[in-house]
């Protein structure tokens, strides 16, 4: 898992346009994007930030290869400012709440108290609904 993370400075009037455009652009992730954030510092509010969760280096050196600018920067740029990227590995995560999704999808290891994968393996033989699995393991995880 790699994560991105480009910051700039906003100015207040471009605000509103641009959490628009985030919302409208990140619709759909590109197949090699796990997840996006997009964060507005609370002591500094013309602070933003764009974190993206990526697959791995090799998806985003696919996308970085591509030859064609990245899409938060691209809504950086169209709100008036030139991004600052930084690369992180990512090297553990910890969900206080599984999410089934992320299991089915990402393969991402989680322990469940009293050990409750057959609640998320059983989904595939359609004994129990999705929605089941979720209200299952949210108590479960409480």
């Amino acid at each position: 898992m790699v994560i991105t993370i480009l910051e700039a400075h906003l100015e207040e009037k471009n605000w509103p346009a641009f959490q628009t455009d985030f919302k409208a652009r990140t619709a759909e992730l590109p197949s090699q994007m796990i997840r996006t954030y997009l964060l507005q510092d609370t002591a500094d509010p013309t602070l933003w930030r764009i974190i993206s969760v990526w697959k791995s280096r090799e998806a985003l050196n696919e996308m970085r290869n591509s030859g064609e600018t990245p899409i938060g920067v691209i809504m950086f740029r169209s709100a008036g400012a030139e991004p600052k990227l930084s690369i992180f590995n990512g090297l553990f995560l910890l969900l206080r709440t599984p999410l089934f999704y992320e299991w089915k999808e990402y393969g991402i290891p989680c322990a469940l108290p009293g050990d409750r994968r057959d609640i998320v393996n059983s989904c595939g033989r359609g004994s129990i609904s999705r929605c089941e699995i979720w209200d299952t393991l949210w108590k479960t995880a409480r």
